[in-house]
């Protein structure tokens, strides 16, 4: 039974019918990549679990997985979470032919 399972979450019909519907649903459709699971927030410790269970293969439950995580994050910055609690200002300037990068 298990190695019928394992089959099927690894049709490449299933994964692409997923990975389709996951298109289509609100949020980041790139949510499960390294930067979006790092953290120690239920989401991205559920993302990091269900990364390292289907890391090996291409997987339609890692698709489904990622789909509900990608619409339960869209969900909660929709209501303000997950956007921290302070303004930060991030300044970038070009120091190349100035005094301090010829200095």
């Amino acid at each position: 039974m298990a190695a019928r399972l394992k089959k099927l979450d690894s049709a490449p019909w299933l994964i692409h019918a997923a990975q389709a519907l996951r298109n289509t649903l609100a949020g980041d459709r790139e949510y499960g990549d390294r930067l979006s699971v790092a953290g120690s927030e239920t989401p991205q410790l559920i993302g990091q679990r269900l990364t390292a269970l289907t890391a090996e293969r291409q997987s339609a439950l890692r698709e489904v997985g990622f789909s509900a995580l990608q619409v339960w994050q869209s969900l909660s910055e929709v209501q303000g979470r997950g956007l921290g609690d302070e303004e930060v200002v991030i300044v970038f300037n070009d120091l190349v032919g100035s005094a301090w990068a010829t200095g």
